[in-house]
Parts: C-alpha cells; sequence; structure tokens
C-alpha cells in the first residue's frame, strides 16, 4: 500500500495506476501491471482499439515487439485487475476513464500515442522517453542520441499538451559497458524505461515542479532515421562507443 510520505492520494488506501494500453496482449503493459501488483498497487486497464497496420521492419529494431498473445480481459480476471475496454480517443469517450469505485491516482501510457487534451485535463499522466529530455525530443530518440553522440538515457515525464514535454520528474543515463553491443544498450534501455515507470512514487512528489521542458529551446525532432541510417547504427555506435560509456 501506499503512503502519504510517497505519493499524496488517498492516503490508507493501494495506489490505483490506470494503464493506458490496447484490448489485445501487450508487453509493456503485461510487465508494468505484474510489476505494480508486487507493490501492492491497485491496477486498472484502460484497452483502446488496437488496428493492425503492416509496417516495414526497420534495420535495427531498438526495442521488443509489444504486441504479444494474451487475453487481456482474462488476465486481469486472473489477476484481480480493472478492466476498462475504452471506445476511442474522441471527446466522447474520455467519461470513461472515471470509476464508479474511484478513478486511479495517475496514469501510465504503455504505448506509443499522443493523448488527447480533453484525456489530460485534472489528471495525471506519465510517459518514458527513450530520450533525456529537453535536448532529446521526437520519434527515434534512442537512435538519433546514438548518431548524434548524445548520453543514451531515459526520462520519467508527466504529459502535456506539448508532444515529449511537460514536468521532468527523473532522467536516467543508460549504463553502456566496453563490451556492449548496440542491441544489448537497446535491450537495457527498454529496461530502464520501465524501471522509471514502475517506481514513480519516488519522485511524482519529490521532483522540482519547475524542471520543465523548455519547447522553444528545443525544438520537436520529427524525422524518422532512414533505413540507410538504420544499417549504419551499429557500426556508429563501435566507432563511437567509448563516448557513451558512462
Amino acid at each position: 500500500p501506499t503512503s502519504c510520505a510517497s505519493y499524496s492520494g488517498r492516503c490508507g488506501e493501494p495506489m490505483h495506476v490506470g494503464l493506458i494500453s490496447y484490448q489485445v496482449g501487450h508487453r509493456k503493459t503485461w510487465q508494468l501491471a505484474q510489476r505494480y501488483r508486487m507493490k501492492g498497487y491497485r491496477v486498472t486497464i484502460y484497452g483502446f482499439p488496437f488496428v493492425f497496420h503492416q509496417q516495414r521492419t526497420p534495420p535495427f529494431q531498438d526495442r521488443p515487439d509489444q504486441i504479444v498473445e494474451f487475453d487481456v480481459a482474462e488476465m486481469c480476471t486472473h489477476y484481480g485487475f480493472g478492466h476498462v475496454a475504452m471506445g476511442g480517443w474522441s471527446d466522447a469517450h474520455v467519461a470513461a476513464l472515471d470509476l464508479p469505485g474511484g478513478s486511479p491516482d495517475v496514469f501510465v501510457t504503455c504505448i506509443g500515442k499522443i493523448i488527447p487534451a480533453a484525456f489530460l485535463a485534472g489528471r495525471t499522466f506519465l510517459n518514458a522517453h527513450p530520450g533525456l529530455l529537453p535536448q532529446n525530443r521526437g520519434v527515434d530518440a534512442f537512435k538519433w542520441a546514438v548518431i548524434n553522440g548524445w548520453p543514451i538515457g531515459v526520462t520519467l515525464h508527466v504529459i502535456d499538451e506539448r508532444i515529449d514535454a511537460g514536468r521532468i520528474l527523473r532522467r536516467q543515463r543508460v549504463p553502456v559497458y566496453p563490451t556492449d553491443d548496440l542491441k544489448a544498450v537497446a535491450d537495457r534501455t527498454y529496461q530502464v524505461e520501465c524501471d522509471l515507470l514502475s517506481d514513480f512514487g519516488l519522485w511524482l512528489q519529490s521532483a522540482d515542479p519547475d524542471w520543465q521542458v523548455d519547447v522553444a529551446e528545443h525544438p520537436l525532432s520529427k524525422r524518422r532515421v532512414s533505413d540507410d541510417e538504420g544499417r549504419s547504427l551499429e557500426e556508429i555506435f563501435v566507432a563511437n562507443r567509448s563516448r557513451f560509456i558512462s
């Protein structure tokens, strides 16, 4: 159970975490739900419609496949998680976030979705961005860190209406060792994402409220790494590995 010392929620009651996910099996959702269960948190999974789009396989995949085979509703029943099948992302669906038995103290995004402003209003949404904010904003953050020679890390932040912005709760460098290949570092980065999201209670209240992403000074990058750049990632990493070792 949580306490007033760790989070200013309903004291004496377990922390209630809402996981923003899909109506299909999802790896990070499973991992975080199990971690929160071990902490004694109450968990509700909000499953949004999932539409499969055939996508190209990038030359370098920086995170494990996320869509996995399990029935979300059955999993929730088995472990005692709450489950809400969301109808969509329009303003008309926002009210479904609020539950009669008590709405979540905090929402955690497990998916790569820009959360509409209507969902954010009056609620705390958290995200783990696979790059160090405020510098590394935008898509393919892990890959751009390698290409640009930036420190590899993850940022836990409170989402606002702007992309990869809002209040920063924690920035963490990802350890890089002399024997690492790029896949080892990418896998470790994904694990750090899960670790920060699991332990958000350590920083949600204590982090500096003025530690915000300055979007004017640090513009958002919308450019994805090209296939040619992706094929060169391992070579770039090996050539500059000493720069990334922390």
